[in-house]
């Protein structure tokens, strides 16, 4: 019997999942910005600074927008998880890959941070970032997105072994 027939609305459950889970990643990724904030050094001006990658200057209304979207699409994934959770339509094989999402999120948000302050002399802080943090933000993006996959596109049925 395919999954499909004993649960009628899976598909359209798995597509708001997965934007809830898009939505909720973003939300993450500039909450976190937001919260760690520019992290150059304070009293200097910008111009005797060095930076590995220029940082992006948004003025402080923009930011706060940013900020306030964020925090609306993070709470409305959780209130859509909860919701599917409650009404036990959640494929446990979500969660794992909800939390490496979130962990790749946040990781990028503070990892940007990081690599756009302003310091004297070299950023040692940048290179660990791109030397360490890469791989792991990238192992965390392939094993959530194959998770995804998997979750997403039906199984087809194998032909039994003769």
């Amino acid at each position: 019997m395919r999954l499909s027939a004993l649960h009628p609305r899976k598909g359209s459950t798995d597509q708001s999942l997965l934007a809830a889970t898009l939505s909720l990643t973003f939300g993450t990724a500039v909450l976190t910005w937001w919260a760690i904030g520019d992290q150059s050094i304070a009293g200097m001006d910008p111009n005797q600074l060095c930076y590995a990658v220029g940082p992006i200057h948004l003025p402080s209304v923009v930011e706060a927008v940013l900020a306030g979207v964020g925090a609306v699409l993070a709470v409305l994934s959780v209130l859509t998880f909860g919701w599917h959770a409650i009404h036990r339509r959640v494929d446990w094989r979500w969660w794992p890959a909800l939390l490496m999402l979130q962990l790749f999120a946040a990781m990028a948000a503070s990892g940007g941070r990081v690599v756009t302050a302003g310091v004297i002399g070299v950023n040692i802080g940048a290179g660990l970032i791109i030397l360490f943090g890469g791989p792991i933000m990238l192992a965390l993006l392939i094993s959530a997105s194959v998770l995804i996959e998997k979750i997403m596109v039906p199984r087809t049925q194998r032909p039994e072994d003769s």
